[in-house]
């Protein structure tokens, strides 16, 4: 009577392995800007909320206000805090995201929307010029890419 290999030989196993090693080595850096792509997402949103409060208060009152006094969230779960600028000739809002472990890093990085006059034409712009510790410009959803302003 014949005998017949059953199972897999020790190469075998090593290369199937060697593959998945390979596969997950290219695919963790892609996964990992997936994720804090969604996280500076967050920011974008909280900041995309507060702007027509932010902006009818300033437009009723000739003020520019704090988060508080419209009433928006100053945190969020991925963001660690929004503040809106006191310079009255430089009117913003500003997220700083948090730093979480695994994700170091967006810990405290920073975007903008910036509220700025244009031939008689209000405006908002995402960016994260002028702030201390911009996010990196491959991790921005577009509207907020410098090159797509």
């Amino acid at each position: 009577m014949k005998k017949f290999q059953t199972g897999f030989t020790i190469v075998e196993l090593m290369i199937v392995v060697a593959v998945i090693g390979v596969l997950a080595s290219i695919a963790m850096p892609i996964y990992s800007d997936y994720v804090n792509r969604g996280k500076v997402s967050e920011a974008v949103q909280l900041l995309g909320g507060l702007r027509i409060p932010m902006q009818e208060f300033y437009m009723a009152r000739g003020t520019w206000p704090t988060i508080q006094e419209v009433g928006g969230k100053s945190s969020g779960t991925y963001v660690e805090k929004i503040e809106s600028s006191s310079e009255p000739d430089n009117l913003y809002i500003e997220a700083t995201l948090r730093g979480q472990s695994g994700s170091s890093v967006l810990g405290g990085k920073q975007l903008r929307m910036v509220f700025f006059q244009q031939s008689r034409t209000w405006n908002w712009l995402c960016t994260t010029d002028d702030t201390t510790n911009p996010i990196d410009d491959r991790l921005l959803p577009s509207s907020c890419k410098p090159d797509t302003q």
